[in-house]
């Protein structure tokens, strides 16, 4: 019985005895079947990874990002064809004999054949994992960020309504903001600075910044802001794009949509820009010529005014601009030759681009009315023009549409005045019941009425209810004079 039992576990015995050593010795007198397989697998995996490859590049050179797993696996490649070509450099040593060239160097044949055995297993392994569904992915795109020109310390009325603006944005109360001014007073340069300052101090997830222009194209701000995020619209009617683009922002929380340079109503639902109830994270900055447009019309709920700059600031951003590009550490003289030189550009160049931006203001004024009494006011050579001036004149010259009383045409001029200052196109006075004009906007209008047949149109002097107080008996008379004195200026105008 116990012969039986020691019978039965021999071969157990012998199995877990020299099937070890068996296995072993099959390394040492199989290494070339086994370097062989590694070097299949290697050229397999090469050119896999070669394919991969040039799929990358494209996708680089497309500007697409490369996925990170992506990346980890053609490193892990590069470092596996690696080893594996050492161990494959290894196969000439093991050729090598010991004790004169009479028995095999089985020591490093073993060593050879394991390392090849297992530099073989990893570069399969690699293999099953270099199969990818998506290599590369379209980043969103960088929104170019203009560089600051509010740095300059002496830009003061400039860096406070930038604060105010920037104040405004973050104030969860507000959703809606504007800013107006005349044409050419660098309301983009601003709408820029805040772009630029909402991207670098990371204030919104998504800032995006769009031209609306004088002649909006609703296609063309959804595709600005869809490049942006990333999107692509591929609805064939402006409805559809809105819904599409409304879907996409509604996902995000903190959003800032900049539209510069309105001229007329734009809804933002139009446009497919989630608002109000909609979503409370999303923000709109606008900036128009006109006041009037923004608050009531848009209805934003805090505008700012952004003015001309004073002779200090011009000079100051002048000398900073001028200085840094091209005078800096240059003699006297060549500073006189400068400044000659912007004198000759302003008046040739500078100066058409801004008449033509204020040209393009009067065209818009609502009225032929309105216009005359824009002209009107740019025949006052003083600073400050008084209302009472310009009511006495538009009853004289016949430029209101309401005569019936001097009340009727009082409210009519307030209105008028109160829609130029909405364009810009007129400022406040520094004396109670005045107003005043801009110097390049009084040179501007001019220009215009030089070239206008709209000037001044004359029927008959209305007949007065009720004076003004404080003007005299003689008003008759002296208005009568001043028909005549504007229909020579209009002829004299028309002339030359």
């Amino acid at each position: 019985m116990a012969l039986e039992t020691i019978l039965a576990i021999v071969p157990t015995v012998i199995e877990w005895t020299f099937g070890p050593v068996k296995r072993h010795l099959s390394y040492a007198f199989n290494y070339k079947s086994k370097v062989e397989k590694l070097k299949n697998q290697i050229k397999k995996l090469t050119s896999q990874r070669d394919g991969l490859q040039q799929s990358v590049d494209q996708a680089t050179r497309q500007g697409d990002r490369i996925n990170d797993n992506v990346q980890e696996w053609l490193t892990s490649v590069n470092k596996a064809i690696e080893e594996a070509e050492e161990a494959v450099i290894g196969e000439e040593q093991a050729k090598e004999r010991c004790f004169f060239g009479v028995i095999p160097n089985l020591k490093k044949r073993y060593q050879l054949s394991k390392k090849a055995e297992k530099e073989a297993l990893a570069v399969v392994e690699l293999q099953g994992e270099g199969r990818f569904d998506r290599i590369s992915y379209r980043p969103l795109l960088e929104p170019i960020v203009t560089p600051s020109v509010y740095d300059n310390e002496a830009l003061h009325s400039r860096v406070s309504i930038l604060k105010k603006v920037m104040d405004a944005l973050m104030d969860p109360d507000v959703n809606m903001i504007g800013v107006y001014g005349m044409g050419g007073i660098g309301k983009t340069t601003l709408a820029n600075e805040i772009h630029r300052k909402a991207i670098e101090d990371k204030l919104f997830d998504v800032v995006v910044m769009a031209t609306v222009s004088e002649t909006p194209e609703l296609r063309k701000i959804q595709g600005t802001i869809a490049d942006m995020l990333g999107m692509k619209l591929e609805e064939e009617t402006e409805e559809g794009r809105a819904c599409r683009l409304r879907q996409r922002l509604i996902n995000e929380k903190k959003i800032l949509i900049i539209l510069d340079d309105i001229w007329e109503q734009l809804e933002p639902k139009k446009v497919g820009i989630p608002f109000g109830s909609d979503h409370k994270g999303c923000k709109l900055l606008l900036t128009s010529r006109r006041e009037d447009l923004l608050s009531r019309e848009m209805g934003t709920q805090a505008s700012f005014e952004l003015r001309v700059l004073s002779v200090a600031e011009a000079w100051s951003l002048f000398e900073t601009m001028v200085v840094a590009r091209a005078l800096k550490n240059k003699d006297l003289h060549e500073w006189k030759d400068a400044l000659k030189e912007l004198s000759r550009v302003d008046n040739e160049g500078i100066q058409a681009k801004v008449y033509s931006a204020l040209e393009l203001s009067y065209n818009h004024l609502a009225s032929d009315e309105v216009k005359s009494f824009f002209l009107l006011c740019a025949l006052f050579a003083q600073s400050d023009i008084r209302v009472r001036d310009l009511l006495l004149y538009g009853i004289g010259l016949d430029l209101l549409r309401s005569k019936n009383t001097v009340e009727d045409a009082r409210n009519r001029v307030d209105k008028l005045i109160s829609g130029l200052k909405a364009s810009c196109l007129l400022l406040d006075g520094e004396k109670n019941g005045s107003v005043k004009m801009h110097d390049v906007v009084r040179d501007a209008a001019l220009s215009i009425a030089s070239k206008s047949q709209l000037l001044f149109t004359f029927r008959d002097i209305i007949e007065l209810k009720e004076w003004p107080t404080g003007i005299s008996e003689t008003a008759p008379k002296f208005l009568y004079l001043t028909v005549k004195y504007m229909s020579f200026l209009n002829s004299w105008s028309a002339q030359n």
